[in-house]
């Protein structure tokens, strides 16, 4: 307990590098150790969409890669320098069972920043059933945290949560009464399209129109032209950023000027102007990571920048970042007994940690793997091309919402 002690204050007192180092001359070669673990190394393994239609959201696997670049940089967790597995699943669940059964081949310790609701449950048994433990999904689908499952932690928000807590916050603090939803047809857009309507009817708010499509759809003009013509004082968009934008951009067209809330899934402002232009102007979405001009963002700007020079720094790269973050902390408190087990026992014995590059602390408990408990509202302002805060911290937890 007294080494748990000694990493959670000096992460807060002066960042991360103090942390690697206070373990980086630790001795492994006595150490009880699981596969994937040597004297030397940790293996551990991710996949995301590198390439095709959301292949900016590879940038979340290249932030995990660069924190672990970081790490290994400050001489490594206890001796151990941390070797990362990337792989290309293009966002599609075919290739991310592919992609599972080759990590549990190449025998990764564990994984981080698995990317997409429905790719990663497609991947799920598959590396479960290995006994893989999958840490920092980079999902907020309630089907993989709520309940928890003793080898799962996500980070992201829910996306009930989410749902819940954006349009409440509209109600309250915008006056909205009448909305349309924008989702993608799959579990992620479903959950969130649940999440409005159950809202919807605890604050007395009419749905006047929803519209889906479908992953791989490239023409976004009939949803657009259906919530246009509903003209609700809001749209609601679960979807994801490359559909979003288009959206977007076919409401301008079409005249619609009433207020957008998108997931924090299309909420980077760094791909969502590029994508969208104008059309992202004012766009209201909640953040749970410090702005890239930040103080505490610095780190992972300098080490982004060495390591992709040619690609824009962004808050997608940063959550892969802070996922990678969360478990070398977990690592660094297993000491020389680094194997699954008690990777689970230190996973879930994190609290209201303040180590990670977030805005509010970090905390699992065996019953509760989602992570983040603290976000804040913000909106797109496109002088600047960032989000500005419009809200003090909100806490989840005090969100009415269907998750028990």
């Amino acid at each position: 307990m007294r080494a748990s002690r000694f990493v959670s204050t000096a992460l807060m007192a002066v960042g991360t590098a103090s942390f690697v180092l206070s373990f980086s001359s630790a001795s492994a070669s006595a150490a009880s150790a699981s596969q994937g673990v040597t004297a030397s190394q940790i293996l551990i393994g991710t996949s995301g969409p590198l390439t095709g239609p959301i292949a900016a959201y590879g940038a979340v696997s290249e932030g995990a890669n660069a924190y672990f670049q970081y790490v290994n940089d400050h001489g490594g967790i206890n001796g151990r320098k941390i070797k990362l597995v990337m792989l290309d699943d293009q966002y599609q669940p075919d290739l991310g069972v592919a992609n599972a059964r080759k990590l549990v081949a190449d025998k990764v310790f564990a994984t981080v920043s698995l990317l997409g609701t429905s790719v990663v449950e497609a991947m799920k048994p598959i590396l479960l059933k290995a006994g893989i433990p999958m840490t920092g999904v980079a999902t907020g689908s309630s089907q993989l945290t709520f309940p928890a499952n003793p080898n799962v932690w996500g980070f992201e928000p829910s996306y009930t949560l989410e749902g819940h807590l954006l349009l409440s916050w509209a109600v309250h603090h915008r006056g909205i009464k009448t909305i349309g939803v924008l989702y993608q047809n799959d579990d992620f857009g479903r959950e969130g399209l649940a999440a409005l309507q159950q809202e919807a009817k605890t604050d007395g708010v009419r749905i006047l129109a929803t519209a889906s499509y479908n992953p791989t759809d490239t023409d976004f003009s009939t949803q657009a032209q259906t919530l246009a013509v509903a003209n609700p004082q809001a749209i609601f968009e679960f979807s994801v950023p490359e559909p979003t934008a288009q959206f977007m951009k076919d409401l301008q067209q079409l005249g619609y000027s009433g207020q957008q809330y998108v997931s924090d899934v299309s909420g980077d402002p760094v791909f969502m102007f590029a994508l969208a232009g104008a059309a992202f102007n004012n766009v209201y979405t909640d953040a749970y990571m410090p702005a890239l001009s930040a103080t505490a963002s610095q780190a992972f700007v300098s080490e982004w920048k060495q390591l992709y020079p040619n690609q824009p720094v962004s808050q997608t790269a940063e959550s892969g970042w802070v996922e990678a973050q969360i478990l070398a902390h977990a690592i660094a408190l297993c000491g020389n007994d680094l194997t699954w087990s008690n990777l689970r026992v230190q996973m879930d014995n994190i609290r209201h940690w303040r180590g990670a590059l977030t805005i509010g602390p970090v905390t699992y408990t065996k019953t509760f793997h989602a992570g983040t408990n603290e976000i804040q509202m913000v909106q797109a302002n496109a002088s600047t091309l960032t989000m500005n805060p419009v809200s003090g911290l909100l806490h989840y937890h005090e969100v009415k919402s269907s998750l028990k």
